[in-house]
């Protein structure tokens, strides 16, 4: 039998598994972070923040330029991590503008855990798809770390040695992310979130139920449900409900659902060119193959219908990160899928609601007004 030639628009895209890969290793250390170690008030946004003063104090303009945001954005994530007690304020003694902020004693408990439990994570691996290439792998995600200029960048000769070598994975699959969205931006699919962009591949073609979704996913019903409200008012997906189950929803793709995953699938495969120009075919090559051993391994081990109880309580479900500030026009896109999903008079009252204070909670704001108008 003649052995066919191997296809690269056919294989399974090497993004694609990288980026499973990632969200694996983030479940785990958000997990046990949070139930083994107790770190309360952990968001999956302070990750790279703190990567970049675990090794020494900076300020936060250099921050912001670490991680490639703006100030503001990173003066609100500094606020998060000071609040949750990971970071501390103190001042600077090499003339830099204003306070530096630097890892409190817990932040830095938090970071030796975390590297603790990538490198068990990282030992775990090695034993589904052996340590050879595993390391392969781990050199392939190194370099389209560095080539693609992933933030933030964690340099200097001492993070050299105590760097985890897939330490810069999960940082790399939002890169991935990022340009996978680009790309489909320009052929006409604005507004998508990486979120939904996880969700829609899983609903088959005759309709997925949302409790399905969740149990063989390791994502709350909730998570689900608003993801499918936000693709539903995208014209991606049509929800209905099931008839096996009066409180269940199934949700089905639309005609522009497909469109999109066909895109997709282009523009995965484009990415996929990308990468080859950076680490050579055969190299791209020996990480797809490596990539998509070890990620059709996890999803085997994780399916809740086949995996033993431990595996389904590891990688339990992670509550999603509440936005630290909400622009004008989110706003206004929620208001418009409320509207559309509650109806005029239903949205109008969750509207009072919303605005009304709770009983025996201390009105606060019109002390303040009453204050100024006698002021």
């Amino acid at each position: 039998m003649t052995k066919k030639p191997f296809d690269p628009e056919a294989a399974a895209p090497v993004s694609h598994a990288l980026i499973g890969i990632a969200r694996d290793l983030e479940l785990r250390m958000l997990t046990r972070l949070q139930a083994e170690r107790g770190h309360v008030g952990l968001r999956p946004s302070l990750g790279p923040l703190l990567s970049l003063v675990w090794l020494e104090a900076r300020p936060l303009g250099e921050l912001a330029e670490g991680l490639g945001v703006s100030k503001q954005a990173c003066s609100q994530l500094a606020g998060l991590a000071l609040k949750a007690g990971f970071l501390v304020r103190r001042s600077s003694t090499r003339g830099a503008r204003g306070q530096l902020v630097e890892l409190s004693q817990r932040g830095r408990e938090l970071v030796e855990d975390a590297i603790r439990i990538i490198r068990e994570a990282e030992t775990d691996y090695a034993g589904r798809v052996g340590p050879a290439r595993l390391q392969q792998l781990a050199e392939s995600v190194a370099q389209l770390y560095r080539s693609l200029e992933v933030q933030p960048r964690v340099d200097g000769l001492r993070a050299a040695p105590l760097v985890p070598p897939l330490g810069g994975l999960p940082q790399l699959a939002i890169e991935l992310q990022r340009r996978l969205i680009d790309a489909t931006t320009r052929l006409g699919h604005r507004g998508l979130k990486p979120s939904q962009a996880l969700v829609l591949p899983l609903v088959e073609s005759g309709g997925s139920r949302v409790r399905d979704l969740s149990r063989r996913h390791h994502v709350s019903r909730q998570s689900i449900s608003l993801t499918g409200l936000e693709l539903e008012s995208l014209g991606y997906l049509r929800r209905e409900p099931d008839a096996a189950d009066r409180r269940g929803t199934v949700l089905y793709r639309t005609p522009r659902g497909d469109r999109l995953l066909a895109d997709a699938a282009s523009a995965a495969r484009t990415l996929d060119r990308e990468l080859a120009a950076v680490l050579g075919k055969a190299q791209l090559e020996a990480l797809r193959e490596t990539s998509n051993r070890l990620f059709t391994a996890l999803r085997k081990s994780d399916d809740p219908d086949a995996s033993p109880r431990n595996a389904r309580s590891r990688l339990r479900v992670v509550a999603p990160e509440p936005a630290s500030a909400a622009s004008e026009s989110d706003l206004e896109g929620l208001a418009s899928r409320l509207r559309l999903r509650l109806g005029e008079r239903a949205a109008a009252r969750l509207a009072a609601l919303l605005v009304a204070q709770p009983r025996g909670a201390s009105n606060a704001g019109s002390e303040r007004r009453k204050a100024r108008r006698r002021a």
